[in-house]
């Protein structure tokens, strides 16, 4: 988990930093995990989350002379083909301002907004998108 979720994205970052323009964008994905654990057994899932946002923080703060934005997106409970136990989504959905599971498209839109031209000023910013679990 921590090779996949957590030294992927570092991977990933410092290969397209060596070929990133001046001005791109990294946006990473985390979850709602990554600042706050409202469930028992998710502390290792929870760490590598939180590490892509301190990272993503870090390289905001690397690659801001060269007019790269860093931004994460911290996503939260989707529409995935994965659902979990009734019960346990009722627990989980409770657990939400928007008490109901998020679409992709929802997501897609946040990033699009990160990406687009309109935020060339934000970076070092996590965009929560998760029905409010840390609400």
């Amino acid at each position: 988990m921590h090779a996949i979720n957590y030294l992927g994205v570092i991977a990933v970052i410092r290969a397209a930093v060596k070929v990133l323009r001046d001005n791109g964008r990294i946006i990473t994905v985390s979850s709602g995990l990554g600042t706050r654990v409202g469930v028992p057994g998710l502390a290792d899932y929870s760490a590598t989350k939180s590490g892509i946002e301190r990272y993503t923080l870090g390289v905001a703060r690397d690659l801001g002379p060269r007019g790269i934005t860093a931004n994460v997106v911290e996503a939260g409970l989707m529409e995935s083909g994965m659902a979990p136990d009734p019960e346990v989504l009722k627990m989980m959905l409770s657990s939400l301002s928007i008490q109901r599971v998020g679409h992709p498209d929802e997501i897609a839109a946040a990033i699009g907004f990160l990406a687009g031209p309109t935020a060339t000023y934000i970076t070092g910013a996590v965009l929560d998108a998760h029905g409010g679990y840390n609400a």
